[in-house]
């Protein structure tokens, strides 16, 4: 598979819950988990940025890569098994799940991350925790 390619100087303003400016050298938005491993393979040093809910970024900008997960996305239920991508939104997640006549899922619902980071970081609330 060929490397997906890169985003130069781009602004990660719309990628923070803070709406901060920060320029980012070089942005990798990968399409598939395909892509995102791929990239991964082919970086030694990078950050992951999904929500941008839990960072803030430097007004300075970011020479380390940054890997966007935002269409990273998608939600498979097949009986009362849920596939998820890093990039869908707890909130979302949980209102999904919950339409489908799952449960379990309705703590995310105030948590605003992407379901890879709530992994990632161990988000809880309300007794509860991923």
């Amino acid at each position: 598979m060929k490397t997906i390619q890169p985003e130069l100087n781009f602004n990660l303003k719309n990628f923070n819950t803070y709406k901060l400016s920060s320029i980012a050298d070089v942005a990798y938005i990968p399409n598939t988990i395909e892509e995102l491993v791929d990239v991964l393979k082919n970086l030694d040093n990078f950050v992951i940025l999904g929500a941008g809910s839990n960072v803030i970024l430097s007004t300075t900008g970011i020479k380390t890569p940054v890997i966007l997960t935002h269409k990273l996305n998608k939600i498979e239920i097949a009986e009362n098994i849920v596939s998820v991508e890093c990039g869908v939104k707890s909130a979302y997640l949980s209102k999904i799940v919950a339409e489908n006549s799952l449960s379990g899922f309705e703590f995310l619902a105030p948590i605003p991350s992407f379901i890879g980071g709530a992994i990632y970081m161990n988000a809880s609330a309300h007794g509860q925790a991923i």
